[in-house]
């Protein structure tokens, strides 16, 4: 590979470090604990709460909530 396809390469891997992985990383390090401490979704996996609630359906929980 020539010198100034490296260049372009380390150039262009630069560019997308700065302006897209660091920002999507920022933001997942700040709403993915977020997320976990205000709600949660859980999968059913049993059919214990027939008919209102069936196997496989996703419940989302509000932990917020007074219990």
């Amino acid at each position: 590979m020539s010198r100034t396809k490296t260049t372009r390469l380390k150039s262009a891997a630069n560019y997308l470090g700065k302006e897209w992985l660091r920002p999507l990383a920022v933001t997942a390090a700040f709403l993915l604990p977020l997320k976990s401490s205000f709600a949660d979704w859980n999968w059913v996996p049993t059919g214990s709460m027939k008919p209102t609630i069936l196997e496989g359906d996703l419940v989302c929980v509000n932990k917020l909530l007074p219990s």
